[in-house]
């Protein structure tokens, strides 16, 4: 599997290449270039947007949160895995990465992919494009030299697992957490009652 990796990686990395790739994925993989867009879009959301569309807007914020610090604080110290370019040769680096940074899982796909996982949930037209975003994001980063591929992969997984347990866990707890608690006072008025019977019968 390591083997199948590396020939994946460099399979991307050094030989499906272009320079207009190279410019594309360089602008792609720079998160900085899409906080301008996306503090727009979650602007307009709030001011403009639909009960829904807002809500979406929130459980997508709650999942990607969730995904990069489960990814980054958790998983990455877990695994340690070191980025392909400090232990392969010929690499194209073609954006900077800390070397004491680790590889596995990809921050950029699990993101993204819990971003997406979430409006393609509660808004079917987002499925194609929010697939689209995420593979793009995970593909860049093995493209740019700081990703195996098997670290998108596991991004992507992690991200999407996240994002279904936000949404779940949004559709699901409130009510468990009501059953449960009418359950109690179910058992506790019962009790009453039947404590109320025998002393009335004593």
């Amino acid at each position: 599997m390591i083997q199948l990796d590396r020939q994946i990686f460099y399979w991307i990395n050094f030989r499906l290449t272009a320079p207009w790739l190279d410019r594309l994925f360089i602008w792609w993989t720079d998160a900085d270039h899409f906080y301008p867009f996306l503090i727009a879009i979650l602007l307009l959301v709030l001011i403009f947007g639909s009960k829904k569309w807002k809500a979406s807007v929130l459980f997508a914020v709650i999942a990607v949160v969730l995904s990069d610090l489960i990814l980054y604080h958790i998983l990455k110290p877990l695994l340690h895995r070191h980025r392909p370019f400090m232990d392969m040769d010929n690499v194209r680096l073609l954006v900077q990465a800390a070397k004491n940074s680790w590889s596995m899982p990809s921050n950029h796909a699990g993101n993204t992919a819990a971003a997406a996982v979430i409006l393609g949930i509660r808004h079917r037209k987002w499925i194609v494009p929010g697939i689209i975003i995420a593979f793009l994001s995970g593909y860049s980063r093995i493209y740019v030299g700081v990703h195996y591929p098997s670290d998108v992969v596991v991004g992507w997984i992690c991200g999407t697992a996240v994002a279904l347990f936000v949404f779940f866990a949004h559709r699901y707890m409130p009510q468990s957490i009501i059953a449960f608690w009418k359950s109690i006072q179910k058992k506790f008025l019962q009790r009453n009652k039947d404590k109320k019977t025998r002393s009335d019968v004593s």
